[in-house]
C-alpha cells in the first residue's frame, strides 16, 4: 500500500490525474436545478449510470410580471389575462369571449356588447368605428 505523493496535475490526455483534479470533477458534477412560481422542474436518475436527467417546463398557470400590467396565462382553464382593473383584457379560450374594459366580444354568438357609439346617424358618420 504506497502513496504517490506531489503528483502533478495531469494536462495530457495520456496523464494521470491527481486527487484535487478528480474533486473538481467530482463537485462540478453536483448540479441543483429548482423550480419557481412559474417553473417546474422534475428529476429522474438513470438507474445504470446515475446520470440525473432534468426535465424543466412551464407550469400550467403562469404569471408574468405584477400588479396591473400582470398578463396571466391559465393552462387549465384556457384564460389570458392581460392588465387588471377595468382596462384589463381577458381573453377566455373556452367560451370564446374576449373582455376589454366594458366591452364584451363573444365569438359564440358573433356579438359585441356594451359598445358607447350605438347610435345610428347617417349625416354624422365616424369612419372606420362599429
Amino acid at each position: 500500500n504506497t502513496q504517490i505523493k506531489n503528483v502533478k496535475a495531469g494536462t495530457d490526455g495520456n496523464d494521470a490525474v491527481n486527487l484535487n483534479q478528480l474533486n473538481e470533477v467530482k463537485n462540478a458534477s453536483n448540479t441543483t436545478v429548482e423550480g419557481s412560481e412559474n417553473i417546474n422542474v422534475d428529476s429522474t436518475v438513470d438507474p445504470n449510470t446515475h446520470a440525473k436527467t432534468y426535465k424543466v417546463a412551464l407550469k400550467d398557470n403562469v404569471t408574468l410580471g405584477s400588479g396591473d400590467k400582470a398578463i396571466n396565462i391559465n393552462g387549465t382553464t384556457g384564460i389570458v389575462k392581460a392588465g387588471d382593473g377595468a382596462n384589463a383584457v381577458t381573453i377566455n379560450g373556452t367560451n370564446g369571449t374576449i373582455n376589454s374594459g366594458k366591452v364584451t366580444v363573444n365569438g359564440a354568438t358573433g356579438t359585441v356588447n356594451n359598445l358607447t357609439n350605438i347610435s345610428w346617424d347617417p349625416a354624422h358618420i365616424t369612419s372606420g368605428q362599429a
